[in-house]
């Protein structure tokens, strides 16, 4: 039996997921390996990074907690999230109960 709503997903699991996080970037540096005698390029830690980096924005989910489905940590990670159904309904009350992340 189809949901009444298909745009909402629910959680699979406790989850947190890092939108729009990307590491810092380096400069490298040229060294000589001493064991095989090449030139070799590594990153040059000692010095601050080119770019810090970004943490990005953290969500944090509970178990079969409904999301609407546009919402960024479900695009970022589909895999977290499977399709609402009316078993969702019988089998975890609470979460019928509250509203969707990111509905107003």
């Amino acid at each position: 039996m189809p949901s009444s709503e298909p745009d909402v997903v629910v959680a699979r699991e406790a989850i947190v997921i890092a939108v729009g996080a990307r590491p810092a970037e380096y400069a490298k540096i040229e060294v000589l390996n001493q064991r095989t005698g090449l030139r070799e390029k590594i990153l040059d830690t000692d010095n601050p990074p080119l770019d810090p980096g970004d943490e990005g924005t953290s969500y944090v989910f509970k178990p079969a907690q409904r999301v609407m489905a546009d919402h960024p940590a479900v695009e970022a990670c589909p895999g977290g999230f499977r399709a609402l159904t009316e078993a969702d309904r019988v089998v975890y009350p609470e979460a019928a109960a509250t509203p969707p992340v990111g509905s107003v």
